[in-house]
């Protein structure tokens, strides 16, 4: 899911190219189905959406990289416990949700700045 939500990403940077859209929009489906048959821990799918909110709080109040951090701590939390592990099925690794964690949190931190930088300085035309 995070491979497509970064190739969906680069395709709304790049408009045009089809390989990331499609391959992004096709990966985001496919891990979005493998969901139905995984435990699902409401609690880790909380934090992931407050880390979502903190990145775009954090893009519009510019406090230092301080709801960034927190929202990259929520994001990584929520992966870690997002699939309910029992005795014969585990659960998401904390290795594995910080390797997937910090870059996706980077990225849509950088992506959600140049965006707010690009509405705050639109030009105005004469025409």
């Amino acid at each position: 899911m995070f491979a497509g939500a970064l190739g969906i990403y680069a395709e709304c940077v790049r408009p045009g190219r089809m390989v990331p859209g499609v391959a992004g929009g096709v990966s985001f489906l496919l891990g979005l189905s493998v969901f139905r048959f995984l435990p699902i821990n409401w609690w880790g799918a909380a934090s992931i959406a407050l880390a979502l909110g903190l990145f775009v709080l954090e893009v519009q109040f510019q406090l230092r990289g301080l709801l960034g951090t927190l929202g990259a701590a929520a994001l990584i939390a929520g992966a870690h416990c997002l699939v309910a592990g029992g005795p014969e099925q585990p659960g998401i690794s904390w290795d594995i949700a910080i390797g997937l964690g910090l870059p996706f949190s980077a990225v849509t931190l950088y992506l959600l700045t140049i965006a707010a930088r690009a509405r705050r300085n639109k030009r105005e035309t004469a025409i």
